[in-house]
């Protein structure tokens, strides 16, 4: 039996309650504890045991500007942690105080991939439902690209006064709409295509949504098309009896426009 205010007192025996106070803050190695309770006696923590235990939680304080963390350890080489709320609760996870990106998951062989989720910072609440079926998740990612022409592979001497491309991303299907408006055709000769989109096509796709503007010369209905696992535009015109010919250099000016729009598979 230790005394009040002892120093480096042994405890041997103690059953039922009181309290103990050391001249200094005592340092507790492998307590064998079984509930924490408050200041007021009242349920805080509840270790409950398991026979053979070896695995179980570190928990580890940090220095100024660092992180605090309680990471799953044990002997085994892989641990799975486990938190979850009791009967119809719900987990509640806080992030930052007026961030968007209120939650980071790091993953990786060094946790060195980090995901952002990034949720609006406003006093609205929302709900977000998955379907009870296996998939991928549809993110949508939106950006621009720089459309080059060239003739028979090479672009020599074209210049443009427009030269704009516009892509959204959503699941395994992108959609984009490009102009282009020359001031000089240049000197390259041969097959017309299309260069500059983000994304190569999963499946041959064509696009009858190519319109030009008069300083075209083709006979028939203008068609864009990309080869699977390309994405590589290449421009063709049709004609009522479903013949094919590609349009070339000499089918354009020094003033074509050029807007094509479609969507093709990816990945």
């Amino acid at each position: 039996m230790a005394t009040i205010n002892a120093v480096n007192a042994t405890l041997l025996g103690q059953t039922g309650t009181g309290t103990f106070v050391g001249s200094i803050s005592p340092t507790i190695v492998t307590p064998r504890i079984g509930q924490i309770s408050d200041t007021n006696g009242n349920l805080s923590w509840l270790l409950t045991p398991t026979a053979s235990a070896v695995n179980g939680f570190t928990l580890t304080n940090a220095a100024t500007l660092g992180s605090p963390s309680i990471f799953a350890s044990g002997t085994d080489t892989n641990i799975n942690a486990i938190y979850g709320a009791k009967g119809s609760g719900a987990v509640f996870l806080y992030g930052a105080l007026g961030g968007t990106d209120s939650v980071v998951i790091l993953n990786g062989t060094t946790y060195q991939h980090a995901t952002f989720l990034r949720f609006s910072n406003t006093a609205a609440n929302r709900v977000v439902t998955f379907p009870d079926a296996d998939g991928t998740i549809a993110l949508i990612t939106d950006g621009t690209f720089t459309p080059v022409l060239a003739f028979g592979g090479a672009s020599v001497g074209i210049t443009y006064s427009n030269q704009t491309g516009y892509y959204s991303i959503t699941g395994n299907t992108l959609t984009f709409k490009m102009q282009i408006l020359l001031t000089n055709k240049g000197s390259s000769v041969g097959s017309a295509t299309i260069t500059g989109l983000p994304v190569a096509s999963r499946v041959g796709s064509s696009f009858s949504c190519f319109s030009v503007v008069p300083g075209f010369t083709y006979v028939g209905t203008p068609v864009v098309y990309m080869g699977a696992g390309s994405a590589t535009m290449g421009l063709q015109a049709y004609t009522a009896a479903g013949a094919a010919a590609d349009i070339t250099n000499t089918s354009m000016t020094n003033t074509s426009l050029v807007i094509i729009s479609g969507s093709y598979l990816i990945n």
